[in-house]
């Protein structure tokens, strides 16, 4: 039986610029890691596929590459972004208009969450957070105006971890690309072959 490496992986990734875990309804021309691993279209929970533990291995070392982030991009699922687009993702979600007209359709918690998060640069909730702030964190997630990433900690979990997009960018050398917004999201959509809500 052939194994699918974590290099193998990153090469697809580096190649096509987006990787989803399952099929994307609205961009099913993205390659998704977990139909790359099983061999075919996984039915359910791939959790409970027999290549279960090798999808979820793939995944979280993928996750845990350096030139690989990932974010909600594509039907509010986790979607790996490769290195060489951070700095359109950085031009869109540095965006100050779009951030305000973002951000302001969200509810108070959010908004708040968000003000904290910029205050402190970053915050990691270990314990987890009540299921007010969680919720909050997941919209501002969702909406991409918080970089979010899992952290191991040293009692053996993984907590979320909530941080500015500029401290994200310093701490993994990654600059928003130069040009206008409108480009860097024709960059980006033109990678997913599709329109891309969360950051319209």
């Amino acid at each position: 039986m052939v194994k699918t490496t974590p290099k193998q992986v990153k090469r697809l990734l580096e190649r096509s610029g987006l990787m989803t875990m399952t099929l994307s309804a609205s961009a099913p021309e993205v390659p998704a890691l977990v139909p790359l691993v099983a061999g075919g279209p996984v039915r359910g929970s791939w959790w409970g596929h027999p290549k279960g533990k090798e999808i979820f291995a793939l995944a979280t070392a993928i996750d845990d590459d350096p030139d690989v982030l990932a974010v909600k991009l594509l039907d509010g699922k986790v979607t790996f972004v490769a290195r060489r687009l951070f700095g359109a993702l950085l031009r869109c979600v540095g965006d100050a208009g779009w951030r305000r007209s973002t951000l302001g359709a969200l509810g108070a918690a959010a908004q708040a969450l968000e003000q904290r998060v910029a205050g402190e640069g970053e915050i990691l909730f270990d314990p987890p957070p009540p299921a007010d702030l969680k919720r909050a964190l997941a919209q501002l997630e969702s909406r991409l105006l918080l970089a979010t990433t899992s952290v191991h900690t040293a009692n053996g979990r993984h907590a979320p971890r909530a941080e500015t997009w500029s401290r994200w960018a310093r701490r993994v050398g990654a600059k928003p690309s130069p040009g206008s917004r409108a480009y860097a999201l024709g960059e980006l959509e033109t990678a997913a072959g599709t329109s891309l809500p969360a950051l319209r």
